[in-house]
């Protein structure tokens, strides 16, 4: 049985992302371990091998990055791996070198490009040229094969070189079980309170200040709206919300702070809209196909993944990203609720058609069979 390698940035996102899917028909016929950093000291998922490796997902630093790149080269010495797939930025650039160094078949998962790709400053143009340039690098492998979650971020690395039409392929996102996630009509409210949600990580670039201060504007002028936050206090990136911050916003009534929520389908069957106005580089958000799979209409920003998903008056409402004007008014417009069915019904049928959880199966298997290829000498 060949063995495959599944390299991650960290536990809770390969829980909340992944899992599902590696349990799945996806890894039929391999020997699956996994590789990631842990949250929470020694962990094991049954029935797979798990190896932890040392990763701060926002270190810049060398020493720390070399750190994490010979711990890498262990547990592919370790594991030897007849295919490695690889998700999130840095088990890219790690296990993409050491795969290009080894000639070994790798997929590289990319969902989204991130606060680097999406942020100014020079910081980030420097930050941003190196990691081209290590993608570059990594790209020469022939055996190598690229997927994306949204089709600019594919035509961005098509453009600088680093894949080709021929080993890349746009996925859509992580799908949906849409048995699961079943339509559900949108119960009645108390005195015509519209319930907003977000439910994310709390970063700065998810624009939960953005949907604040929005919602602020419409209940000075007596419309009622309730704004729910839900998410993963993210403390290893320097775009986190702190918590207190977060506690402060729901003492003085501005958020209804939920915490981590694990039961989404429950959750979106209380709401009315679901929200995420980021600034942030997603590939294509899960929040926005599952409340799309429940029948909710949702209000996002005009970024790559989003406006993929989402189009404007169709299942939702898109803004300019940063816009508390234009964030207020698409909240406003879904007041009526003959609107917000229109709309959520709409999102269903898109999800149905295109973004089912199997879908997503069947193409990785797809691809994981191409790189089975390579294993026995054949292109």
């Amino acid at each position: 049985m060949l063995k495959l390698l599944f390299a991650i940035n960290v536990d809770w996102y390969f829980e909340l992302h992944w899992q599902a899917r590696i349990k799945s028909d996806m890894t039929e016929g391999f020997e699956v371990e996994l590789c990631l950093a842990s949250t929470e000291g020694a962990i094991e998922y049954p029935g797979y091998k798990t190896r932890i490796i040392g990763l701060s997902r926002s270190s810049i630093g060398l020493y720390s990055n070399l750190k994490s790149l010979f711990a890498a080269r262990s547990v592919l010495r370790e594991s030897r791996p007849d295919i490695i797939h690889s998700v999130t930025i840095k088990p890219n650039l790690f296990f993409g070198l050491l795969a290009r160094i080894y000639s070994l078949p790798i997929l590289i998962t990319i969902p989204g490009l991130g606060t680097v790709f999406s942020s100014t400053g020079l910081k980030y143009s420097v930050l941003r040229a190196g990691i081209g340039f290590m993608y570059r690098v990594i790209g020469k492998n022939s055996k190598s094969w690229f997927a994306f979650e949204n089709h600019e971020d594919r035509q961005r690395f098509l453009d600088d070189k680093v894949c080709t039409e021929a080993n890349s392929c746009v996925v859509p996102g992580s799908g949906v079980n849409i048995e699961q996630f079943g339509y559900v009509p949108e119960a009645e409210s108390r005195e015509g309170e519209i319930i907003i949600l977000f439910a994310a990580r709390l970063l700065r670039g998810k624009g939960l200040d953005d949907l604040v201060q929005a919602v602020r504007q419409l209940n000075r002028h007596n419309r009622r709206f309730r704004l729910d936050v839900a998410g993963i206090i993210d403390s290893d990136t320097r775009e986190a919300i702190p918590l207190a911050e977060i506690e402060r916003l729901h003492s003085e009534g501005e958020i209804n702070w939920l915490g981590q929520v694990q039961d989404m389908p429950a959750l979106l069957a209380t709401v009315h809209v679901v929200a995420l106005p980021t600034r942030y580089g997603e590939g294509l958000p899960r929040i926005l196909l599952e409340a799309a799979a429940c029948g909710r209409p949702v209000v996002t920003t005009d970024m790559p993944g989003c406006r993929e998903f989402v189009k404007d008056g169709v299942n939702g409402r898109l803004v300019t990203p940063g816009s508390i004007a234009q964030l207020s008014a698409a909240l406003a417009s879904l007041q009526s609720r003959e609107e917000r069915v229109r709309l959520g019904l709409a999102g269903r049928h898109l999800v149905e058609q295109e973004y089912t959880q199997d879908r997503v199966v069947e193409q990785y298997r797809s691809i994981y069979n191409r790189l089975v290829g390579y294993t026995s000498g054949r292109a």
